[in-house]
């Protein structure tokens, strides 16, 4: 909810990729500091598009999502891929990102501060302040065509921005994650 309430209701959720969002064949370009690119939501599929974005390019933060052949330009702030904060509390699972090209990363102009280490220069990051577990993500075939200061930089944080932990305050860790080229 918006409001930042628990949504109790989930019957208009989706249940599995027939009836997830389809994002393909999209052109996503931004030209301000802050504005975003693609997430499709749980159960969503992006594919074949092109994302050039001043802030996160493709955001995979909800389950059973697939991003594949995707390219971006990535200009001055944000992960090319940012595996973010986003799943509140319910589960964070089994997403697969394949076949991404970075044709250009120029985030490590303006994010050496931000977030508080250097990991807002990797091309895959992400500040995880959800309660839940992010489990299982398989994220291949990633090409980067311009220099990179880091290839991945993740951080687990209470303090994350955006941050939704359990009613005790506990955040969430990353389990099962593979990363492979």
């Amino acid at each position: 909810n918006m409001d930042d309430s628990p949504n109790t209701d989930f019957t208009n959720c989706p249940t599995s990729h027939s009836d997830g969002q389809k994002v393909s064949y999209v052109k996503c370009m931004t030209w301000q500091l802050g504005h975003d690119g693609l997430n499709a939501g749980k159960w969503g599929t992006v594919e074949n598009s092109f994302v050039r974005t001043v802030d996160d390019a493709i955001k995979p933060w909800d389950s059973h999502g697939i991003y594949r052949d995707i390219n971006i330009w990535q200009l001055t702030l944000g992960w090319p891929i940012n595996l973010g904060w986003w799943a509140w509390n319910q589960p964070d699972v089994d997403t697969v990102i394949d076949s991404i090209h970075v044709i250009h990363n120029h985030n490590w102009v303006t994010s050496p501060q931000w977030p508080e280490t250097q990991s807002g220069q990797c091309v895959i990051g992400g500040v995880y302040g959800s309660g839940s577990v992010k489990e299982r993500y398989k994220l291949s075939n990633i090409f980067v065509e311009t220099a990179a200061s880091c290839a991945v930089g993740l951080q687990i944080s209470k303090d994350a921005y955006s941050r939704h932990p359990t009613p005790e305050g506990c955040v969430g860790s990353m389990v099962d994650m593979e990363i492979d080229g």
